[in-house]
């Protein structure tokens, strides 16, 4: 499942005229917003995607899956997610079910990610998808196991 530029389908980026650019356009204006109070993210090198990169990168992915299952690593506000379950849900053959696991490591985005991902979900029912997803405050790179799950669904 290598990404290929020259064969993405550009066709399969929601437009912002859509409910998707809706929520692509509340999410970049919440990272803009946030930006500027999360300088400790910044110095550990961390950043919100945008979402015109977030939804290039969707339309790199190949693969058409029935179901397909999402691990979102470092989730922040969603945008990641929210562009490629918004490409998936214009495939010509959407999957059935889709179910997102999003972590995050900062307990101060989880309420906006939590929205984001309800949000999701209804969007995504109305395109008769099945979404399932849930948070989990902690990081998948390290070994620390405690966490908390927050499911949002």
């Amino acid at each position: 499942m290598l990404p290929n530029v020259e064969t993405a389908d550009q066709e399969s980026i929601p437009k912002h005229e859509s409910a998707w650019g809706s929520l692509f356009q509340r999410l970049d204006t919440l990272a803009h917003e946030l930006g500027g109070e999360l300088t400790e993210r910044a110095a550990r090198g961390q950043f919100f995607t945008p979402s015109d990169s977030a939804r290039f990168m969707a339309s790199l992915f190949s693969q058409r899956p029935n179901s397909l299952r999402i691990l979102d690593a470092g989730a922040g506000l969603g945008v990641l997610s929210v562009a490629l379950v918004a490409a998936a849900c214009e495939w010509q053959e959407p999957p059935t079910l889709i179910h997102l696991t999003a972590y995050e490591n900062d307990s101060f985005l989880v309420p906006h990610l939590n929205r984001t991902l309800v949000e999701l979900g209804a969007l995504a029912a109305e395109h008769r998808v099945a979404f399932k997803s849930h948070i989990i405050l902690s990081s998948p790179m390290t070994r620390n196991h405690s966490f908390e799950s927050f499911p949002t669904n």
